[in-house]
């Protein structure tokens, strides 16, 4: 293998690695939210949605809040949403 290809792979796989430490959060309006990967569903009432994300734990809140296509590719939190903030894991 070509010098260049070889360091150039080796760059891609050290920056795949780094993206795979990461969740990825998108509030798309104040109406949803989209979260992946996530690891738990902590607590899920009309007020407030903790999720367990890869390195922390994220808290939306507002009023009728739910939560759909809870999975690997992650989950979608609607309703009107107030807030969001971000927890140090302690689960």
């Amino acid at each position: 293998m070509n010098k260049a290809v070889y360091k150039f792979a080796n760059k891609l796989d050290n920056m795949k690695r780094a993206l795979e430490k990461h969740s990825y959060v998108q509030l798309k309006d104040d109406t949803e939210l989209t979260a992946e990967p996530t690891e738990a569903l902590i607590t899920c009432s009309s007020g407030e949605v903790r999720i367990a994300l890869r390195q922390n734990i994220l808290v939306v809140t507002g009023t009728r809040l739910t939560v759909r296509g809870f999975g690997d590719s992650g989950l979608n939190v609607t309703g009107k949403i107030s807030g969001i903030r971000f927890e140090g894991k302690t689960i």
